[in-house]
């Protein structure tokens, strides 16, 4: 019976003994700055306070488990063993872990948000409009100082005139196209006055829709 004893109690010796030299010096440490990491989400407690429950944490987790046992365990295994033993560790020392509403809200940015025809059209400025615009249709749009106002299509015609702004926002486009009438031979004039409103306006991109028409055009500022 003292030989059965003898041999029980070097058996037990060992396991314990085998258990604990699996866990290497460099496998604490890496599995303590694994928990000071992990504990940063726990915003109320302090930092000796963090360091105390890591290390209750990491006594605790080399005692309970062979070191091939748990590095066999998945993630979210892992996980759950973490969370059960902090906040063990965390009442031993009479603290309460707790993540919520511990992180602040991000903030929150404001954006002009312009959702009318009336709020983009009060965007667009005299100013704003002058230079050479591309259209999506492939003419150059250009708005010149003093109200003057060119403009060639994709047929390579050039239409000339004058363009205005007014408070309201809607943009008139005066065009004088110069013309031979084929029977007479004279020298005739056509002249087209367009309105325009705004439907969005930035720096390098507008869209506008011709009053009384479905016709839209896009453009494009040229550099």
């Amino acid at each position: 019976m003292k030989q059965i004893a003898l041999c029980t109690l070097l058996i037990i010796s060992f396991r314990y003994k085998s258990q604990s030299v699996n866990w290497t010096k460099d496998d604490r440490h890496n599995m303590y700055s694994d928990c000071m990491s992990y504990a940063t989400k726990y915003k109320s407690i302090s930092a000796e306070q963090k360091e105390s429950i890591c290390l209750c944490y990491l006594e605790e987790t080399t005692k309970k488990y062979i070191k091939a046992d748990f590095e066999s365990k998945i993630e979210i295994e892992i996980k759950r063993i973490k969370d059960a033993m902090l906040n063990q560790c965390a009442k031993n020392i009479g603290v309460e872990l707790n993540t919520k509403n511990e992180e602040a809200a991000p903030e929150i940015k404001k954006v002009e948000i312009f959702d009318s025809k009336e709020a983009v059209k009060s965007k667009v400025t005299k100013s704003q409009l002058l230079g050479k615009w591309k259209t999506d249709k492939g003419g150059v749009l250009e708005f010149k100082d003093g109200g003057k106002y060119t403009e060639t299509n994709t047929r390579k015609e050039s239409l000339v005139g004058d363009w205005f702004l007014d408070d309201s926002g809607t943009l008139t486009i005066i065009t004088v196209k110069q013309y031979t009438q084929l029977i007479t031979k004279k020298e005739k004039e056509d002249r087209k006055t367009s309105k325009y409103d705004f439907d969005s306006f930035s720096r390098d991109y507008f869209k506008m829709s011709k009053e009384g028409e479905h016709e839209v055009v896009q453009a494009n500022r040229i550099r």
